[in-house]
Formats: C-alpha cells, structure tokens, sequence
C-alpha cells in the first residue's frame, strides 16, 4: 500500500486536508476499497492494485503512480521479469508455423489425390464387370470409392468391436483377397447366391469355333477371388478377355484360342476331344498358332500348337513332369489332319514336341490355373510374340512374383 499512501500525501495540505474536490473523491473511492479489498470483496494483484482501480487508468510499464522514479513495477510489485525473445527464435517459429500450415495443406493434397485415384479405378471396375455381369449392381463398389482416410473417420472402441463382430459373421472379411475382388464375391454372397443364380456369360463363334454360353457358379467366383484351385470355366472366361485384346491388337489372325472345357481330360471321349481341335485347326491363318490350356487331371499345362511348322511347344509350371499321353495323340492326330487338309506332304512321322525349359515355377500345388493364364497373357504380349526365346532359357528360367499373379486376376 506504499503507493496509495505516497500519493495521498503529496496532495494534502499541512492540516490533512485535500483541497481539490475531484482528488478528494477519488481519496474516498481509494478508502472504500480499502474496506472491501480488508473485507475479502475485492481481490487485487500486482500492478492492479486499489490505485489502479480508483483512478480508472492501468500503470504505465516503466513506472509505478504515487511513487518515486526509477522504481519499475517488477521491483514494486515483484514481478517476474519479461524474457527478452530474441529475432532468430521468433523467425524460427515464424518458419515452424509455416511449415505445419504447408504440410496441412500437402496432405489435404494427397488425401485428393488418393481418393481420385480410387474413383478412376472404380470406374473402370465398373466397366469390366459390366461386360462379364449382366445387370452388375453398381452400388456393390460405392464402399470401395468412398474410402475415407483413418483421420476423417475416427472409430471408436464400440464402434470396433461392432465392426469385429460384423466381421466374425462372414467368412469374406478373413480372407486376404484384393478389394475389386472382394466387391465381385460380396456380389456373389449377396445377389446371386440368395437366388440361386449363375452368371451367364456369352462365347462368339470367332472366340472359340463354336457360339455357346457359358456360366459362373458362385464356388467359381469365390475361389478364383481366394487363389485356389480353379475349373475351365475361370480359364474360359479369361480367355475371352485374351480375345478381346487380340481383336483391339489386330492379332486375331496371329494367335488362335481353344476352349479349355472342350479339349481338357474331363470333357468327353478322345474322339470328341480330337474332332473338336482338328475342326479349328482347318481354319488356321498362315503360321498362326493356337494357346491350348490343357488339364490331364488335377493340374493345368499350356499348350502351344504351331500347326504350319509341325511343332508344338509344352509350358509346365510344375517340374519334371511328362507329356499326357492322351493330349499328344490328340495334336498329333489334329495336325496330321490339318496337313491333309491343305495337302501338304509332310516328311516328319510326327510333329516335334518342345518343353520350354524356362517355364516359371509355380510356389505350391494350387496356383497351376493362375499361371497358365499368365503364360497367355506374357505370350500374346511378347514383341513379335517370340514366347520361345522368352520361356526356352533353363539357365535364366522366369520368375513369377504374387503381384505378376494378382496383374491377371485384376483383369
């Protein structure tokens, strides 16, 4: 109270008294709070103190009122001195600042970019599936293209578990299988299933001799979406996206298709199986030559019949493995009606069988399908489609990775 009591006594006369009315008012404004600050009323604190309050006006911030000079408000009201900041640290946080707003601003940028990506993908799933998928519920990819990154969308722990549990009720969520995937199998799981439908999906004439349709069962769909085991109808149905861009390449007179379910071990006598591949064979372009996915029983191998150069060319992802005795009689049977066809005169007995020494190798026993249709695709696309220099080297044989494996089920 040292200041309230220097300033009342520098404007009192010698009898006490404070002639100024207006200083007088204010010494009784200062007395009044007084009593209420010695009361517990009012609470006052360093440089608002009951001076400050009375006089209506904050204390400068070099000097204290009603006290002599060079007496500063740290000292008089023992207050903590102000830390100096020096230029280079304000720049620092000045730059930090800028720095934090910028990285704001390039995730919002990636976030974009990410969930354009997404719908450009989508869209183009849509139109794949719209091809295969008669009436394809579009609807089934909206979760796919409205993915929102973990920070826009917080779960919390009920919402987990609900989730958790969801999940417990369908076998879907525990299988590790790509989304486009996973959106054909909840197609699967939800539309056709319930109703007991197949998916029926058209073969041309000019695809593989014969105008016929062909269907997916909903145990094709899964599987072929989980990586195991699959039936000529998967393989079919890939091979008619294989002709398409055949068609797009104009390669159609280059490379000819033969129908998996129509020449396999399982789909009816030697006979019947020969007749088929023969009556393609008459049609043969030149040196056009045909990919013929073959299953003996239990496993898939391709086989590539060059029927102008008698020669045919044997891909098996497993080693050490023979030639189906069965399938030889029949290209051999078929080229040798091929020749008569044409009347040509051949000098050879039969025609020459080559094993691609560099045929990649498949990890286990269940991926022989997928690789089949992979050798297909790596054949058609090959400049000048020279798939035996490509697969014929024993010493640098071609490595197939899971994402070379995942290119083809995409497709």
């Amino acid at each position: 109270m040292g200041c309230l009591c220097s300033f009342k006594k520098a404007r009192e006369d010698k009898q006490g008294n404070i002639p100024d009315p207006k200083v007088a008012e204010k010494r009784k404004l200062i007395d009044d709070l007084k009593k209420e600050v010695s009361k517990g009323t009012l609470t006052v604190s360093g440089s608002n103190d009951v001076l400050t309050l009375a006089l209506g006006t904050p204390e400068h911030g070099g000097r204290v009122k009603g006290v002599g000079a060079r007496v500063y408000p740290t000292q008089f009201f023992n207050l903590p001195r102000q830390q100096r900041v020096k230029f280079a640290d304000k720049l620092k946080e000045s730059v930090m600042e800028a720095v934090r707003e910028e990285t704001k601003k390039m995730e919002a940028r990636a976030k974009q970019s990410v969930l354009e990506a997404i719908r450009a993908e989508r869209e183009i799933l849509l139109k794949q599936f719209s091809q295969l998928i008669p009436n394809f519920d579009h609807n089934l990819l909206a979760s796919y293209s409205n993915i929102q990154l973990e920070e826009d969308n917080p779960i919390n722990d009920a919402d987990a578990n609900a989730t958790e549990n969801r999940q417990d009720e369908t076998d879907l969520s525990k299988l590790d299988m790509l989304a486009p995937l996973l959106a054909i199998c909840q197609y699967v799981e939800t539309k056709l299933k319930p109703a007991n439908e197949t998916i029926t999906i058209h073969m041309l004439e000019e695809i593989f001799g014969t105008e016929h349709d062909t269907w997916h069962l909903c145990e094709d769909v899964l599987q072929f979406a989980s990586t195991i085991e699959i039936g000529s109808t998967v393989i079919a149905v890939y091979m008619r996206y294989l002709f398409d861009y055949l068609k797009m390449e104009n390669m159609v007179n280059l490379v000819g298709l033969v129908d998996p379910g129509q020449i396999s071990s399982q789909s009816g006598t030697l006979s019947h199986r020969s007749k088929y591949l023969s009556d393609l064979l008459k049609s043969v372009d030149g040196d056009q030559f045909y990919l013929v996915p073959y299953n003996p029983g239990g496993h898939w191998v391709l086989i590539i019949v060059r029927p102008a150069k008698e020669t045919v060319y044997y891909m098996d992802s497993l080693p050490n493995r023979s030639v189906d005795e069965d399938m030889r009689n029949i290209v051999n049977t078929s080229i040798k009606m091929y020749n008569s066809h044409i009347g040509k005169q051949s000098s050879r007995k039969s025609p020459i069988w080559k094993n691609l020494q560099g045929t990649p190798r498949q990890p286990t026993n269940v991926e022989c399908g997928y690789y089949v249709m992979r050798f297909m695709r790596d054949i058609i696309h090959h400049a000048a489609l020279a798939f035996e220099k490509k697969f014929d080297k024993k010493k640098e044989p071609v490595v197939y990775t899971q994402e070379h494996i995942d290119e083809v089920r995409l497709e």
